[in-house]
C-alpha cells in the first residue's frame, strides 16, 4: 500500500489480524510493517549462514510470543530504506503500554 489515508496512520488491531514475518517485521493484510529500533537477523535466503538463520528463527518466535493474542497499536512513521512503512508497535491486553 503506497498511500495511507490520514485516518489510518495510527490504528489498533487484534493480534489475530497480524502475521509475524520475522523478528523485526509484521504483516497486516498485504502491508509489511518494519518495527522501529529493532534489527533482527535475516531469515532464509537473506541469512549469511546457518547460525544467522537459527537466530532469525528465534527472533521470529520471540516476537510472536511477545505479541501473543493482544491488541497492537500501529503508528506508521514513514518508510524505511527497504520500502515497508516503519512503526513503533506496542502490544497490550487493554490500554497500550508494553512496547515490542
Amino acid at each position: 500500500m503506497d498511500y495511507i489515508p490520514a485516518a489510518e496512520v495510527q490504528i489498533i488491531v487484534p493480534a489475530a489480524e497480524v502475521r509475524v514475518v520475522d523478528g523485526d517485521t509484521i504483516r497486516l493484510g498485504v502491508e509489511r510493517i518494519r518495527l522501529i529500533d529493532i534489527d533482527a537477523p535475516e531469515m532464509a535466503s537473506g541469512a549469511c549462514c546457518d547460525a544467522e538463520r537459527n537466530l532469525a528463527e528465534l527472533a521470529k518466535e520471540k516476537l510472536t510470543e511477545i505479541i501473543g493474542d493482544q491488541r497492537l497499536e500501529i503508528e506508521r512513521q514513514g518508510k524505511d530504506r527497504y520500502g515497508p512503512p516503519r512503526s513503533p508497535t506496542f502490544a497490550s491486553a487493554a490500554p497500550t503500554s508494553a512496547r515490542c
